[in-house]
């Protein structure tokens, strides 16, 4: 064997909740370090938190959010308001959520009161997403009774941090959006919490492309790395500007409840695709899980998901120690 051959290797450590924390006695507390800290009532993605943003691998039972560099101040001016301050001073290292882009100091402020009914809350939450665009969010939860409950969470914006594509030459190219109108990212939706937790959710996207910005998106993705980069990372939680999403879950399956079953399913509005997910955990000992998923995705090659009955399998152990 060729010693100049050898082949090398290394492996990629990372830590999703490392941090030091000062809780006094009283209504204020401290934290700093690398936090996973969200909010938000609907299950698919929280738009009033731009610090933790939907990735599409969120749709996978295996996905777990990696922690962001964050110091945050909490102070309870009752015992159901509550002001939080977060702070995002450094990367984590993680690829930038928009191509080519360098890091960018963000941060807000959120407002939360609950109230007599534990589950109802409402939020308020200002401040700067990348490349210092300022936002304001807005989220809640009304329960109608004891098992149904409706909610909505949103964010707006004056610009956008994403690429968009344009014609050019003849060719396709990736700029950020010089217009500086209002834009939303908005879900709202129903949850029944009965045998079977239930969700249905509409996600409004005006980030997001339209039917003839998309194909063009696409056409341009092969023309270079760079646009097929910013095509794959475009700062966008969603490509498309209006969907369906519906959950459905169960743990209380199986001899002493091991067995948790859900479908995932995810519809763009605006083309004829569509991605399911059937996540299957069975928890066989207080520390092993096995996690099963098949997902299936459909679609033509102008749609969102491009492989037509696209199929996978993912299999996993999980240990928890």
């Amino acid at each position: 064997m060729d010693p100049g051959s050898a082949a090398s290797g290394h492996a990629n450590f990372r830590f999703d909740d490392v941090y030091a924390a000062y809780t006094p006695n009283g209504p204020f507390s401290l934290s700093a370090g690398v936090q996973n800290f969200q909010w938000g009532p609907a299950e698919l993605l929280g738009p009033s938190n731009p610090l933790f943003h939907f990735m599409t691998d969120e749709r996978s039972a295996l996905f777990r959010q990696q922690g962001e560099v964050l110091a945050k101040a909490s102070y309870f001016l009752t015992a159901n308001l509550s002001l939080i301050a977060l702070v995002e001073p450094l990367s984590n290292g993680a690829p930038s959520w928009v191509a080519g882009e360098p890091f960018t100091p963000e941060g807000l402020v959120k407002l939360e009161q609950r109230f007599s009914n534990a589950g109802d809350y409402v939020g308020l939450t200002l401040g700067r997403m990348e490349e210092g665009i300022p936002f304001v969010g807005e989220y809640g939860t009304v329960y109608l009774n004891d098992a149904i409950s409706v909610y909505a969470d949103a964010r707006e914006s004056t610009g956008s941090p994403a690429y968009y594509p344009q014609a050019q030459n003849g060719g396709v190219v990736f700029t950020k959006s010089e217009t500086q109108s209002a834009s939303a990212l908005v879900t709202a939706g129903i949850r029944w919490e009965g045998a079977i937790d239930t969700r249905l959710e509409y996600i409004f996207n005006s980030y997001g492309y339209d039917p003839a910005t998309y194909v063009l998106a696409l056409a341009g993705a092969t023309l270079s790395p760079q646009n097929l980069a910013q095509v794959l990372s475009p700062g966008l939680e969603l490509y498309r500007k209006h969907y369906l999403y519906l959950s459905l879950r169960t743990d209380r399956l199986g001899q002493g409840d091991k067995l948790r079953l859900s479908a995932r399913y995810l519809l763009p509005l605006e083309d004829g695709s569509g991605s399911v997910t059937f996540p299957l955990e069975w928890s066989f000992t207080d520390n092993l899980t096995a996690i099963l998923q098949p997902l299936v995705s459909y679609g033509t090659s102008t749609s969102e998901f491009l492989q037509a009955e696209n199929f996978e399998l993912l299999g996993a152990i999980r240990l928890a120690i």
